[in-house]
């Protein structure tokens, strides 16, 4: 989990962290794998309303729901097996999403919606939010998501605490 203020740098550190345990490299061909374009998939929680964010994460099923033409992939199913999902704005879920990604966390399966076909993730889950830590328990987030998100911790310090080098 990262915390810190808006503009800190937060998405960076994820990509950073995520993008760290996955640099497949081809040899023969000299180039790095395509799977390293999907080996870091950010998805920003507060851009989607409470009803689509569980096709967002999961992906659907043709006919799932109304409006559901086509079959779609989750950001969980695009995440190559040693990637990281970066889960922006992770306070703005609702409890309904919570216990879903508390179970993709402790059982490493989903389900699409619309489906009974369990998943297998092998990725990492790096969230973020810009509310103290103080503020997450509880009100935000579920007592048991909070404690599994929160294994570790990384507080991002804002912009004017950071030491400014004289340019002279």
């Amino acid at each position: 989990l990262l915390l810190g203020e808006t503009g800190t740098g937060k998405g960076t550190a994820a990509a950073a962290i995520g993008r760290s345990g996955f640099i497949p490299f081809d040899e023969k061909k000299g180039v790095f794998a395509e799977s390293f374009a999907r080996s870091f998939v950010a998805l920003n929680l507060s851009q989607f309303s409470e009803t689509l964010i569980e096709s967002e994460l999961f992906g659907h099923k043709k006919g799932a729901f109304t409006g559901a033409l086509e079959s779609h992939e989750g950001v969980f199913a695009l995440c190559s097996p040693h990637g990281a999902i970066f889960l922006d704005e992770i306070g703005e879920a609702g409890a309904p999403i919570q216990i879903k990604l508390l179970q993709v966390l402790q059982e490493r399966f989903f389900c699409p919606v619309g489906s009974h076909e369990k998943i297998r993730f092998r990725g990492r889950v790096i969230a973020a939010t810009n509310k103290p830590l103080g503020e997450l328990r509880g009100a935000a987030l579920r007592d048991d998501f909070f404690y599994r998100l929160c294994s570790d911790v990384i507080v991002m310090p804002a912009l004017r605490d950071r030491l400014r080098e004289d340019p002279e």
